[in-house]
């Protein structure tokens, strides 16, 4: 199965993509910044077809369903009213209460080159937020990994000339 969407998190509207699997685990990915539009499709394990369009088959929804988000604001199909910095922590929320076959179940997040600044931050924030959700008597997030491929860390290391 798959999904797109939009979640409105007060004007902000998040694009998502969302591929099922036959298990319960959750990817959340999203790229360094730009839309996660090309890298879903063509690039990274995410990638879900091949150069003829076949099912990919090392695809990462093969084992865990994935939902990518284009973030930041103003990337892909994600826009804004006005411009408060996206809150993905709400919006993880927000899919794990509209998609309950996957509530308590595990989330792994994983981002790419400037994405490696996003992905701890975004963690952290549900570590934080959970504590809100269970006082809400809403089920928490179960943040299992982080994972950063590729991550520009220190762009004068690795662009140095030769």
């Amino acid at each position: 199965s798959a999904y797109t969407g939009y979640v409105d998190i007060k004007a902000r509207y998040l694009f998502f993509y969302f591929f099922g699997s036959r298990n319960d685990d959750v990817i959340f990915c999203t790229s360094g910044g730009e839309s996660p539009n090309f890298g879903v499709y063509m690039e990274r394990p995410c990638r879900i077809i091949d150069d003829n369009g076949v099912s990919h088959p090392e695809s990462w929804n093969a084992n865990s369903n994935i939902f990518c988000v284009d973030q930041l604001i103003g990337t892909g199909f994600s826009h804004a009213e006005y411009g408060e910095v996206v809150d993905i922590a709400a919006f993880i929320a927000i899919f794990f209460e509209n998609f309950t076959q996957f509530k308590g179940g595990t989330l792994h997040m994983t981002s790419e080159s400037h994405g490696w600044r996003c992905i701890p931050a975004f963690a952290a924030e549900i570590y934080e937020q959970n504590a809100m959700l269970t006082a809400a008597d809403i089920t928490p997030i179960k943040l299992e990994s982080i994972m950063i491929g590729n991550g520009l860390t220190d762009f004068y290391t690795i662009w140095r000339p030769v």
